[in-house]
């Protein structure tokens, strides 16, 4: 079908949560109505901003048809365990019914199924949101499994998101950012691999979600083990050395701009049956890979040392073979924002210059503007969030992870701040740290991240 604007009733909604969910699940059966067999478009929007789609699908026997509601929610909860916040569904019109598609309420099985797995979910209706248990005041409550997160801990461990963390978010981190040269990541930052172990051996050790980073890797790149992929910024080969035993009969490819984390990448999986190739080169330049030359390409928390974003995208679109897969990891701005907090009162303390108070790299292409540069090169792109939190009971291993940080880039572009700046940070930042340890028991950092997955 074709997507028609004087069709499409996103345009009477009230509020800009109703106007994208409307006009997304419109988009959607605009393009797939199909007569009696796709009749209603879904979308659900979850807390970090991602939105799922679900499509109608009727059957021959009634009761086997499944609604787009329904599906939308299966595809949320396949992407990601953050809650779910608001859905919209829109009804197209068939051949012998004039006028635009249509908002259309969940039916009751749907709003007993959605209050089930999302009891705070919104609904739009009339172009508005509206609380959806208000639509099911006598809502059924079985004995199958507990009523609430709290009674139920394995459905609500994953999200970590709370009206605290949000409103330290709000207060601390800047809009301005840190941007790191592609020249300074090869000749200072990775010139060895110190700080990308002391990184990655604290999201391991430390971590709350069983579900390690690697696993929703794995799960978004939806290998068969025999693909050819590349991972371009590969650093030490940590997320390629996890990756390789779901790809024994593929083939990989390690790109990187810093020559000491190639040839540790290199060594990492030395020995290994997967035929490893490891190629010093920038990102934005892929002119050593042919066209559709990989079914899969990787960028794990390095895009934004990437000098042109634009053009490293044009290039992995080129690569890729049609039907393959791009997954572009990266970061919220407000990812770890408990370390931000005590960073900057620190420098408060120390009366630092105000050109330190800045959020982090990672804000040039994050999970709030990546969409932005992907759509421009990718037709599909689609974010899964994943969350954890990190909790350090000593203070000693927290600072460790603070210098691998580089003081939250503060020593990364450190310009002239005087002897011994670096050495009473620490000290005064490490006492902050055990305070919290001795009140809390640990010292939490809230992780927000995810993948667009693009083709």
């Amino acid at each position: 079908m074709r997507v028609e604007e004087s069709l499409d009733p996103s345009g009477t909604c009230q509020d800009e949560v109703s106007r994208r969910l409307v006009g997304a699940a419109y988009e959607l059966i605009a393009r797939r109505y199909l007569l009696a067999r796709h009749q209603i478009g879904a979308a659900i929007l979850d807390a970090d901003g991602g939105v799922h789609l679900g499509l109608h699908l009727d059957a021959m026997v009634g009761r086997a048809a499944i609604c787009a509601e329904a599906v939308a929610l299966g595809t949320a909860r396949m992407a990601t365990h953050t809650a779910l916040v608001a859905v919209a569904a829109v009804r197209f019109p068939k051949p012998t019914e004039d006028g635009p598609a249509r908002i259309v309420p969940p039916c009751g099985l749907c709003r007993e199924l959605l209050l089930d797995h999302a009891p705070d979910l919104s609904v739009v209706l009339t172009g508005r949101c509206v609380a959806l248990a208000d639509l099911l005041p006598d809502k059924y409550v079985g004995t199958k499994w507990p009523t609430t997160a709290s009674d139920c801990p394995e459905r609500s461990v994953m999200d970590f998101r709370t009206p605290e963390v949000d409103k330290l978010a709000a207060e601390v981190i800047p809009e301005e950012f840190f941007e790191l040269s592609a020249e300074k990541a090869r000749d200072v930052y990775f010139a060895d691999t110190r700080m990308l172990d002391g990184k990655q051996l604290a999201h391991n050790r430390y971590r709350t979600n069983p579900r390690s980073l690697i696993d929703h890797l794995v799960e978004q790149l939806e290998l068969s083990g025999t693909e050819t992929l590349l991972d371009i910024g590969c650093g030490n080969g940590f997320v390629l050395e996890h990756l390789r035993p779901h790809l024994a009969d593929g083939h990989i490819v390690g790109l990187d701009i810093a020559p000491g984390v190639l040839r540790a990448a290199e060594a990492r999986l030395a020995g290994v049956a997967t035929p490893c190739e490891w190629v010093e080169g920038s990102a934005d330049d892929l002119s050593l890979f042919g066209d559709h030359a990989f079914e899969r390409v990787i960028a794990t928390y390095m895009m934004h040392y990437v000098p042109d974003i634009d053009r490293c995208l044009a290039e992995v679109r080129r690569v890729l073979r049609p039907g393959g897969r791009f997954v572009l990891t990266t970061d919220r701005t407000d990812s770890m924002v408990e370390m931000y907090e005590m960073h900057f009162a620190v420098l408060r303390d120390m009366d630092a210059p105000k050109r330190l108070f800045k959020a982090t790299p990672k804000a040039r292409i994050s999970l709030a503007n990546g969409e932005e540069y992907l759509r421009r090169h990718f037709a599909n792109v689609e974010l899964r969030t994943w969350q954890d939190q990190l909790r350090f009971a000593s203070a000693e291993a927290f600072m460790a992870f603070y210098s691998a940080h580089n003081y939250c880039c503060a020593a990364s572009e450190p310009g002239d701040l005087g002897e011994n700046f670096f050495e009473e940070l620490h000290t005064r930042a490490r006492a902050r740290v055990e305070d919290v340890i001795a009140r809390d028991g640990y010292f939490a950092l809230t992780k927000f991240t995810g993948s667009f997955i693009c083709s």
